[in-house]
């Protein structure tokens, strides 16, 4: 009789919460970090596709005019050729200005310090528009040597230097450009960026239509209506991405609540970059 009002007795008792099989619970713990995994790349798509497609389209418009500048002859596309040399070269000094601002800028958003992170944008645009002016200098001076070096002719020289004594003057604009679109993505938005770079590339499109054959009483510039085109859609597109961010809070024009520290925050994380990118181009 004890045996059975015991064996009663366990009958009524409830299960244990924790009372779970090992295998269920171990099952249920992979099920949740699969869920996690999975929202953490769905979270690096979203943002990572917009930029692939930006970075993909900031020089796509320059196949464009490779194109149409090749119907005036072999020298013009010769030169055009030789002009992309130091183009790259100072654009990959911003690169990597952008990159240190990017950084800086994706740091403070996430530990929610919009005012430090402002002072970060305001730094690595002045910055940038420093060594943007700079880098324009240096070359100008020395892209005549530059392309003795490549071997161009003459005829090759003279289409070249045309195109970059124009991309020269605008440079500061094609180097903001890509600093504004870093600050957007540093941010969190890599979206805006792509959106403004695909309407700056069907204006560089038209504006090279129009001025390298002389269209719509436009008087034909060759090469240099494809450098013309290049300043000004970038020049456009680096204003509106300014005033998006400025209307957004992630920059503000003028040098108040400036920080030098940031600058140098700034020039310490971009500066092996630009060495790197100078290196591979």
């Amino acid at each position: 009789m004890a045996l059975r009002r015991l064996n009663c007795q366990n009958s009524k008792r409830p299960i244990a919460a924790h009372a779970v099989s090992p295998g269920i619970a171990y099952h249920w713990a992979m099920l949740r970090i699969g869920e996690a995994r999975l929202a953490l790349w769905k979270e690096i798509w979203r943002l990572a596709w917009p930029i692939a497609g930006t970075n993909l389209l900031l020089r796509g418009a320059v196949i464009v005019d490779t194109a149409m500048v090749g119907r005036l002859g072999a020298a013009p596309l010769a030169g055009l050729g030789i002009a992309q040399i130091p183009l790259f070269l100072s654009m990959a000094v911003m690169r990597g200005m952008g990159v240190g601002g990017q950084i800086l800028v994706a740091y403070h958003t996430g530990a929610q310090e919009p005012e430090r992170r402002l002072k970060v944008a305001r730094a690595v645009v002045v910055i940038s528009s420093v060594v943007a002016v700079l880098v324009a200098v240096i070359l100008w001076l020395i892209s005549p040597l530059l392309c003795r070096l490549m071997g161009a002719n003459e005829a090759m020289t003279v289409h070249a230097l045309k195109y970059l004594n124009i991309y020269y003057i605008v440079f500061i604009f094609s180097g903001l450009f890509y600093v504004f679109s870093s600050i957007f993505q540093g941010a969190g938005d890599s979206r805006t960026p792509l959106y403004v770079t695909l309407g700056v590339n069907a204006c560089h499109v038209f504006i090279s239509y129009v001025t390298i054959f002389g269209k719509l009483g436009f008087f034909e510039q060759g090469v240099a209506g494809a450098a013309w085109s290049l300043g000004v859609s970038e020049m456009l597109g680096t204003v509106v991405l300014a005033t998006i961010a400025a209307r957004r809070g992630l920059w503000q024009p003028g040098i108040r609540k400036f920080s030098l520290g940031a600058i140098r925050a700034v020039m310490r994380l971009g500066g092996p970059t630009v060495g790197e990118r100078l290196i591979v181009n």
